[in-house]
């Protein structure tokens, strides 16, 4: 009966290590939570070119060209493009200005977490072309006009951190004079990616008590 009882409580600290599912809260598809024109204030948004520097964030754009109908994705209910302005068909930088590139920005912590284990997919596009990077990895380039189709994207061969990491979009847009919006599109396939979690101090203390009753029974019974 002891020896059962000791048993059990060897068991039940092991169990404690046992991998458990969470998903990575902060990975947002674009627009979600707001409506046409407003802010979105998952997204940060820092800018580089010609233009006047924009705010931190962007915003859900507005129906109408360029989308639906356009030459960019229909917005839909699962995501919307996100733009600098309130107004989606505003146009950016011209040929005097050279090309604009727009840094679109998500932050996410995997504190408590084992970061080996993260993962997540998705697919974006963007107004003119992009690149994805995860704490500074690449982690997918788009083709230029990628406005006009989805490409894929997930965190495979990405740098995760156990604390806070920055994962961005970074779309350019090129220049001209005329009718040159810019924008970004983003959903996540999978965005209840599965993590580790990371055993607790009072989980190694169970455990190690566990080891060391059933040591010692073990020791008596051969006495």
């Amino acid at each position: 009966m002891k020896h059962n009882i000791l048993s059990l409580a060897v068991f039940a600290s092991l169990m404690a290590f046992e991998v458990s599912a969470a998903p990575i809260t902060g990975l947002y598809n674009t627009g979600a939570g707001s409506n046409a024109g407003e802010i979105d204030l998952n997204y940060s948004l820092s800018y580089t070119g010609g233009e006047t520097i924009i705010g931190s964030h962007g915003y859900e754009g507005a129906e109408g060209w360029p989308v639906n109908p356009g030459p960019w994705i229909d917005n839909s209910l699962t995501s919307q493009w996100i733009t600098p302005a309130a107004l989606a068909r505003t146009s950016y930088d011209s040929v005097a200005e050279g090309n604009g590139t727009y840094t679109w920005g998500l932050e996410f912590d995997l504190t408590g977490y084992d970061a080996n284990s993260a993962f997540f997919d998705g697919r974006w596009a963007a107004d003119n072309l992009g690149e994805i990077t995860l704490n500074g990895d690449t982690l997918s380039n788009s083709n230029t006009n990628s406005f006009t189709h989805w490409s894929s994207f997930s965190s495979l061969g990405g740098n995760f951190i156990a604390g806070l990491n920055v994962l961005e979009f970074t779309v350019t847009n090129y220049a001209q004079n005329t009718g040159n919006p810019t924008g970004l599109r983003v959903e996540f396939l999978h965005s209840n990616a599965d993590v580790a979690s990371v055993p607790e101090p009072s989980s190694l203390s169970l455990l190690a008590l566990g080891l060391a009753a059933f040591g010692f029974s073990r020791k008596k019974s051969k006495a």
